[in-house]
């Protein structure tokens, strides 16, 4: 997918605990002259072990500081409506998350 003009769209996956395997899309849009803080959109898919397949909208927060993104991200599509917090190296190819199931 290609992100909007000023936007920053970044794309992973990875193996993460419960969820299993993870596919996020985000679409990040700076709301300052410094391109250091914005909100984002995106999408997540996720696979579990019994194949069951989930996909969630999600959206958020970010901050930057040099390469590194702090996302705060809320999914209110299920009752578990997920909060998370990640950090994200995209030239370092990192991936740091935490999550919390609020429902």
């Amino acid at each position: 997918m290609m992100a909007p003009a000023g936007c920053m769209a970044i794309t992973y996956s990875g193996e993460f605990g419960e969820y299993a395997l993870l596919h996020p899309f985000h679409q990040y849009v700076p709301l300052n002259d410094t391109d250091t803080q914005g909100d984002f959109t995106g999408t997540v898919r996720s696979i579990d072990d019994a194949s069951i397949i989930d996909r969630l909208v999600i959206v958020g927060l970010h901050s930057r500081d040099g390469f590194t993104l702090r996302v705060y991200g809320f999914d209110d599509v299920n009752a578990n409506r997920i909060l998370y917090a990640e950090d994200v190296d995209p030239r370092g190819r990192t991936l740091t998350v935490k999550i919390w199931q609020l429902g």
